[in-house]
């Protein structure tokens, strides 16, 4: 009887543990920056800077640019704004 009550408070528990690893597994891969993103990847060029490519390769976009130049920054692993001629930059082909 007491074997069998034991049991019963292990499920519970199982169950619980397995929906943490479930709903973590799910928030760690939404959280993949370069998911299935696909990039164009361009090479600068004299006097390009960040605000110059985000002008030229997103022409439609009125959104906040300062925003997608952090992302081109995260993405190409940049510390800072700083550019130089024959840098190759991936520049993702849709920004949302």
């Amino acid at each position: 009887m007491k074997k069998q009550r034991r049991q019963l408070r292990i499920i519970p528990l199982l169950l619980t543990v397995c929906l943490f690893f479930s709903i973590s597994a799910i928030a760690l891969g939404s959280n993949n920056s370069n998911g299935n993103i696909q990039y164009d990847v361009i090479t600068v060029e004299k006097n390009d800077t960040l605000w110059s490519l985000v002008e030229k390769h997103y022409p439609n976009y009125d959104g906040n640019k300062q925003k997608v130049i952090y992302r081109i920054k995260k993405i190409n692993h940049l510390d800072n704004s700083m550019l130089f001629i024959g840098q190759e930059l991936k520049m993702p082909l849709y920004i949302g």
